[in-house]
């Protein structure tokens, strides 16, 4: 998956206006005898509130002000209309034409369209840019400011003004709830069961219970579970989720304003998953996305592939008020099975992926692969990170998309338990000078060829065709180096390895170099 198209998620997504969240279920009423909303909201801070409450903040003239005056991002005040657009939020409901968008200079464009959503009824386009709504201008705007004027009231329609390619047309679009469903799922290369979760919503553990019956019945080789720019959601749901993974065992723990401790426990279900797991975290992967992790990491149920997460560590409760306004709270933090912090901490993956340009869907593809014959283990590698234990199908490692995902691995493995397969099963082998060879051997022959590693120089042996109108061949893979000649464009040339972005090849006789980006 491209960083694009998570970028979205995060930054402009409408289903997404309220992030990171770790929500306790609804059930809460108002205990106290007053009607009062003011002295309610006081009550409930000095009773709940998970840290220090100061008589300024006691002593404020509006609600609103009071819970701000707290200092806490994740407290907040809403009025009844704004609680209801916050539940639907984490339920990936909210109203609106149904599109994704990106802001560029001349206003909003349109990514994606979600399907039978108003957007596609009306024949708007991904790539199509929204230049007006409503009489609108919206070139220069944040894309907060820009989707007021594109949502608003159910059932009311908006006027674009939209522009696609060199032609700029009116279109009235009319507003409806839309609804993105918070698990999506398909079989990926090798048999592996992918679920993307991107929040935790009141059905989410209910479509995650159907998408493993689905997949367990297809009988996959391993799962995948993406929580990438999950911004969190129920703990409830989090916890039924759990029980996939570690059953009935204490799934968290919970600290209030005195210490006291309280432990949550995953869901059982009569289904487990036993079958290998990554799970995929980002930076973005917050709260209930951490409860998860957090719990299947301790077990050492789950590999993480990723980065870090964001460190969300608390938990919120709403609390309503007489005049059906609503305040969310923090009242406690919570801790992983372990009881290690994650608040302000977040959760280390397994596996850091550095590069944001990497996807980390295709390092965890790659790590699933698997060798099906007991004996011969020819065409793969075995490698074992901290404690487990992985085989890299080698003929897809050298895909040209797998190259840079590949050196990430072996950057990683322990080096002294590498192994590489033969027609015999599999020897102890060593990375060395760019070559996997068998140790205290020259090297081994794996498909009639010494086998590279991307950590130094990768096999191709491809014809490429240059791309730009001259391209400089030069002495060595740096711009540094001397240009010893010019390809023009259309040139064929023969590839034959690959280094850090620079392709080898052989010209007139002599090895040489060309930067990689502009061939194809």
């Amino acid at each position: 998956m491209k960083t694009n198209k998570w970028g979205r998620y995060i930054k402009n997504s409408l289903s997404l206006l309220f992030v990171l969240m770790l929500i306790i279920n609804f059930a809460v009423t108002n205990v106290y005898a007053v009607t009062n909303p003011l002295e309610e909201a006081k009550a409930f801070i000095k009773n709940n509130y998970v840290g220090e409450v100061s008589d300024e903040v006691l002593n404020s003239s509006t609600v609103e002000d009071m819970v701000s005056k707290l200092g806490d991002k994740y407290s907040q005040y809403f009025t009844a209309k704004e609680f209801e657009d916050f539940l639907n939020s984490i339920n990936n409901k909210f109203i609106g034409i149904g599109i994704h968008i990106d802001m560029v200079p001349e206003g909003v464009k349109i990514l994606s369209i979600i399907s039978n959503s108003p957007a596609e009824e009306a024949g708007l386009k991904p790539g199509d840019i929204i230049l007006e709504a409503s009489g609108h201008q919206l070139s220069g705007m944040k894309s907060e400011e820009a989707v007021t004027y594109i949502k608003g009231e159910e059932g009311t329609k908006v006027t674009l003004i939209i522009k696609r390619g060199e032609t700029t047309f009116n279109l009235e679009v009319e507003r409806r709830q839309i609804s993105v469903p918070t698990v999506e799922t398909k079989i990926l290369d090798n048999n592996i069961g992918y679920i993307e979760i991107t929040s935790f919503g009141e059905d989410t553990a209910e479509l995650f219970g159907n998408a493993v019956k689905e997949m367990k019945e297809k009988k996959v080789n391993g799962f995948i579970i993406d929580l990438r720019y999950n911004p969190g959601g129920f703990l409830d749901t989090a916890l039924n989720i759990s029980g996939y993974f570690i059953g009935s065992n204490n799934a968290l723990i919970v600290e209030n304003k005195s210490k006291k401790r309280q432990f949550y426990s995953g869901y059982p279900h009569s289904q487990q998953i036993t079958e290998p797991v990554i799970f995929l975290v980002n930076e973005y992967s917050a709260s209930a996305s951490e409860v998860l992790s957090a719990a299947v990491k301790d077990y050492d149920k789950a590999f993480l592939v990723g980065t870090k997460t964001f460190g969300k560590g608390t938990v919120q409760a709403p609390f309503m008020l007489s005049d059906g306004s609503v305040i969310k709270l923090t009242i406690q933090q919570f801790l992983s099975p372990k009881g290690n912090i994650i608040n302000k901490v977040g959760i280390s993956p397994d596996l850091e992926v550095k590069n944001k340009e990497m996807d980390s869907l295709l390092v965890a593809q790659l790590l699933l692969g698997k060798s099906t014959d007991v004996i011969n283990k020819s065409g793969y590698l075995k490698v074992k990170i901290g404690s487990r234990e992985f085989e890299i199908d080698l003929n897809k490692a050298k895909d040209e998309k797998y190259w840079d995902v590949y050196r990430n691995i072996l950057e990683n493995v322990n080096k002294d338990e590498v192994y590489l397969g033969t027609d015999k099963g599999w020897q102890k082998a060593e990375i060395k000078e760019g070559l996997i060879s068998i140790k205290n051997s020259n090297s081994v022959n794996v498909t009639g060829s010494k086998v590279n590693t991307a950590t130094k120089n990768t096999a191709v042996k491809k014809i490429f065709k240059v791309i730009t109108c001259n391209l400089n061949v030069r002495s060595q893979a740096t711009t540094k180096s001397k240009v010893i000649g010019v390809l023009k464009k259309g040139t064929k040339i023969e590839v034959t390895t690959y280094k850090n972005g620079w392709y080898r090849i052989n010209y007139k006789g002599n090895p040489a170099y060309i930067y990689g980006k502009y061939v194809k």
